[in-house]
């Protein structure tokens, strides 16, 4: 009997030894609340949009008693979430000499209705890979160099989330991923097989190219600094949308710059200010074509040369209470040179903290765009000469 306890207790000290090499975490966000956008386009030659197979929100438009018709985008109220509700699986396994096997699984949620928002199941991040001192290493699909550079500045806060800030792929496919941090500095790269590009999954599909990346940043003392370069390697191909035959893919790149200092760390003050430009050429999905916007919202203009530029200015009134103005400008040019867009946006938001995971917040954007040409980066129904939009959103958030 005593053996018996001598062995049992000798198997739960290594199985304690086991379970301390090796771990994993559940992790998310939960954030929802209610969103309001309405607006007002202006067509050209009394034109009225064609709604024609447009779901709810696309078809609201209605014509002013103006000379020109008036197109107006109404969401009307909804359940929308303030940033992204996600859902997400690590783990780490200490393989020892300072190396670990490492694992990550997160996808994008619906919170409003329990649904995916892509179709793919762990459209965020899935990877495997390894790290030590050498860095870390990783394969499978995760953040894009650009993304990762300018995505934690201009984030996105319910209404106010644009989209204004980049042309290339927020994330890479089928690739290959090192970062290396040291002192302050960060160095990361990526490369795909042939289909890294968001949107296809068939790796050497017909056409399709090595999509790369690579980043440089810096952080300490309150200053941030990082510049990305990346290649998305997009499908060489055309395809008819809408009635208008749309060149996609070609060369699909961007490099962004981002500069931000945080007064609290070095002066105790309580503010952090912020800025970002980006330039590309490639695909601007999501936007509308000369003759509409198809019914499963990809129609697809390829832009010759777009830029961006985004501010931020974030303060704290206490450790619960935090305030921010966000400016974002995009201006893009079609490849035959007429204007797809000169737009701008700025938002205000505010946010309170009930704990250290729950928080409420509020956030009201306007949105404007001269000179729209072939493309509306606001949801209206077809190309309004200009547009403007207004909107607001509360919502309550939870982290684990």
């Amino acid at each position: 009997m005593k053996q018996s306890l001598v062995a049992l207790a000798i198997l739960g000290t290594f199985a304690g030894v086991a379970s301390a090499a090796s771990s994993v975490t559940l992790y998310g966000a939960v954030e929802l609340g209610y969103t309001d956008l309405f607006g007002k386009g202006e067509f050209a030659n009394g034109a009225t949009p064609n709604t024609t197979g447009l779901n709810f929100p696309q078809n609201a438009v209605k014509t002013g008693t103006l000379k020109k018709a008036q197109g107006i985008l109404a969401k009307s109220l909804a359940q929308t979430p303030r940033r992204s509700d996600r859902f997400g699986i690590m783990g780490e396994e200490d393989l020892g000499n300072g190396v670990s096997a490492i694992f990550k699984l997160e996808a994008n949620l619906k919170a409003d209705n329990g649904d995916t928002t892509t179709g793919q199941l762990f459209n965020r991040e899935s990877t495997v890979g390894l790290k030590g001192n050498f860095g870390e290493v990783k394969i499978g699909r995760a953040k894009s160099q650009v993304e990762l550079a300018t995505g934690g500045l201009i984030g996105t806060h319910g209404v106010a989330d644009v989209d204004l800030y980049s042309i290339s792929n927020a994330r890479h496919s089928n690739g290959l991923f090192y970062e290396y941090k040291n002192s302050g500095f960060t160095v990361g790269a990526d490369v795909t097989t042939k289909g890294g590009a968001l949107g296809n999954t068939n790796e050497g599909a017909t056409g399709s190219k090595v999509g790369y990346g690579a980043r440089l940043g810096y952080y300490g003392h309150g200053l941030l600094a990082r510049l990305a370069y990346q290649n998305d390697g997009p499908v060489e191909a055309s395809s008819t949308v809408a009635g208008n035959a749309l060149a996609i893919g070609k060369k699909q790149h961007e490099w962004a710059a981002v500069l931000a200092y945080n007064f609290y760390e070095g002066k105790k003050i309580p503010l952090a200010i912020g800025v970002s430009y980006a330039q590309g050429k490639g695909m601007a999905k999501g936007f509308f074509s000369a003759t509409g916007l198809d019914a499963a919202n990809t129609d697809t203009v390829y832009a010759k040369k777009a830029s961006t530029l985004g501010a931020i200015v974030r303060t704290w009134f206490s450790p619960n209470d935090t305030a921010y103005v966000l400016y974002q400008k995009r201006k893009s040019t079609a490849e035959s040179g007429a204007t797809m867009n000169n737009a701008w946006a700025i938002a205000l938001g505010y946010e309170h903290k009930l704990s250290k995971r729950t928080a409420i917040s509020l956030d009201t954007v306007y949105l404007k765009a001269k000179n729209i040409g072939v493309a509306s980066p606001f949801g209206f129904v077809g190309v309004p000469v200009s547009a403007k939009a207004y909107g607001y959103s509360v919502g309550l958030s939870h982290s684990f």
